[in-house]
């Protein structure tokens, strides 16, 4: 990983930022130092709808920007359409072939190659209250980074998208899904403490800590305990 990419102080930093275009820099600067060249924050558009309305912050090559939104590129472009199948956060060079067969397709790629989006990685997210995005990383050649710097970006992506939600008026007033005690047990999950770690620190026991954290796996829809703290992340359930 590079030593420039500080996830943990840009999570610190991104809480502070006031306007869209602060967040949206500060993600750049950060994700630049692997190699990255252009950036997109969107949401997802419904089916048959415009893209445009949906992006929430973006450093692109301005020509295919225009384009992109223009020519509604969007229902023709495979990495965004494999973005809405699948939780996994992917580089662009493993979207399946099948997803990426339609009548356009030929003439987008080619297009994208030649303005410089060539290959990147995206995280996208998802929440029980139907609430999808989209962050986008692109390069303009074979993407080389680590897992560890992927995993960086992740996490960058994911509280940069929170931030530019709320200061976009995107994000959502729905009661919160989770009980106290439950975000609270998810919150110290979050954090690194294990089970145990939880159930002393409340006062409960561990068939408590556990019941709780069943609880919320079940009501944010996750598979796994990680899973759970990512999505209480995303939808704000969870702060730290």
């Amino acid at each position: 990983m590079s030593v420039n990419l500080r996830p943990f102080d840009f999570i610190e930093r991104v809480k502070l930022h006031d306007t869209v275009d602060e967040v949206v820099a500060d993600l750049y600067r950060e994700a630049s130092q692997v190699g990255i060249e252009g950036l997109i924050v969107c949401g997802v558009p419904a089916p048959g709808q415009p893209f445009g309305p949906e992006i929430m912050g973006c450093v692109w090559n301005q020509d295919w920007f225009h384009r992109y939104v223009e020519r509604e590129y969007f229902p023709h472009d495979p990495v965004a359409q494999w973005a809405g199948r699948t939780t996994e956060p992917f580089r662009w060079s493993a979207v399946p072939d099948p997803a990426m067969r339609t009548d356009m397709t030929g003439r987008f790629m080619g297009e994208a190659a030649e303005h410089g989006m060539v290959d990147g990685f995206v995280v996208p997210m998802f929440s029980p209250r139907q609430w999808q995005a989209n962050v986008s990383f692109a390069t303009s050649r074979a993407l080389d980074a680590s897992p560890v710097d992927l995993a960086a970006l992740h996490l960058m992506a994911i509280y940069a998208a929170n931030r530019l939600r709320r200061l976009t008026g995107r994000l959502g007033t729905a009661a919160p899904l989770l009980t106290a005690r439950e975000a609270e047990c998810l919150t110290w999950i979050a954090v690194g403490k294990t089970v145990d770690d939880v159930a002393s620190i409340l006062g409960l026991s561990r068939l408590t800590i556990q019941t709780h954290l069943r609880n919320v796996r079940l009501k944010l829809n996750a598979a796994t305990i990680a899973q759970a703290v990512a999505e209480g992340i995303r939808s704000g359930e969870v702060r730290i």
